[in-house]
């Protein structure tokens, strides 16, 4: 589902963005609906669609608190 030559993903994707899925485009979005969201599908590594840009905003906020945690910055004196 992922081929970067793949025209029925990548008019599935257009269809997704502008919220006009067909059924067939639906089915197919349904087969992969029970994916795990950890390994490869977790926050930060798998790409995420979202329909407007405040929900870009809010997911990249998130994101960025989380990384934060993870990183120490470290500053020298003199």
């Amino acid at each position: 589902m992922r081929q970067h030559n793949d025209s029925e993903f990548i008019d599935l994707l257009n269809s997704l963005r502008v919220g006009e899925l067909t059924t067939a485009q639906v089915e197919l979005l349904c087969e992969r609906r029970h994916v795990p969201l950890n390994g490869e599908f977790a926050d930060g590594v798998a790409v995420h669609i979202f329909p407007t840009l405040k929900q870009v905003d809010d997911y990249n906020e998130k994101m960025s608190k989380e990384n934060a945690k993870l990183h120490r910055k470290y500053q020298r004196n003199g």
